[in-house]
């Protein structure tokens, strides 16, 4: 999933041109080392201000922030806390309820 602020809205056409400010990625035993790894670095060099990995198997959520040096963490979150966005400001979600649409999402 990604994200584009108000303000980027010449990015979307039929498709997003450009980077997006924000992605997120929901990781599964075979994408796990990809997810932390290669296209976090992709992200990264792309320049998109906020990354998400959404890691249902530590029942957790990572925000990064993009900062002059690289990724920063932001915080780790898990089910019972609210993950929030610095980009989306004023932007939180309860951890438990994406880790369980997830789990829906996989009973289909």
């Amino acid at each position: 999933m990604l994200f584009v602020t108000r303000g980027h809205e010449d990015r979307i056409g039929e498709q997003v041109y450009g980077v997006p400010d924000l992605v997120v990625e929901v990781t599964s035993a075979h994408s796990r080392e990809t997810d932390y790894g290669e296209k976090m670095g992709e992200y990264e060099r792309a320049g998109v201000m906020e990354y998400w990995v959404v890691d249902p198997e530590e029942g957790t959520i990572s925000v990064y922030v993009l900062r002059e040096e690289g990724y920063k963490l932001l915080g780790r979150w898990e089910k019972g806390q609210l993950a929030r966005s610095e980009v989306l400001g004023g932007f939180e979600v309860a951890v438990g309820d994406v880790l369980e649409a997830n789990n829906r999402k996989g009973e289909r």
